[in-house]
């Protein structure tokens, strides 16, 4: 199979809608089974004060948007906050190449990745494909940190 040809664009305050369907769709599942419900206003509240648009980039397959990408970087670090994906687009091999790209600047800046995932969230496979350790636990979460790879 073809990996699917994706890009990325910069986020912008008009991608709040995008943003928050991808939450809505792609998280929902799993916060139901994390918290046992999808509370939408409680959701959408958080969600509004923990996100700036511009901060993300917008993941468009065929000039659609399909997710949404936000790496923090920090010092010492980047930080994988969000890669969401809609449930549409998922299962080919976008999330993969999305982490694996960032695994290669990582890399090149000899930094480690750190993320959090759902402990119920599949996904979780994903980055253990790349690379990626369980390195602590909560109720809710599993901590993950990728170490950077020598550059040949």
């Amino acid at each position: 199979m073809e990996p699917a040809r994706i890009e990325l664009r910069p986020g912008t305050p008009a991608d709040w809608p995008h943003i928050a369907r991808c939450h809505r769709e792609a998280m929902g599942p799993h916060i139901e089974v994390a918290w046992g419900h999808f509370d939408a206003e409680a959701q959408r509240e958080r969600l509004e004060a923990s996100t700036d648009p511009t901060q993300h980039e917008i993941v468009l397959l065929e000039g659609r948007v399909i997710g949404c990408l936000w790496v923090r970087t920090h010092p010492d670090t980047l930080e994988l906050v969000r890669l969401w994906i809609l449930p549409e687009a998922q299962r080919r091999g976008i999330g993969g190449q999305l982490v694996a790209r960032l695994c290669v600047r990582a890399d090149a800046e000899s930094l480690p990745v750190r993320l959090r995932v759902l402990c119920k969230n599949p996904a979780r496979a994903l980055y253990e494909r790349h690379g990626f350790e369980v390195v602590g636990e909560t109720e809710t979460h599993f901590q993950m940190r990728r170490a950077p790879r020598p550059q040949a």
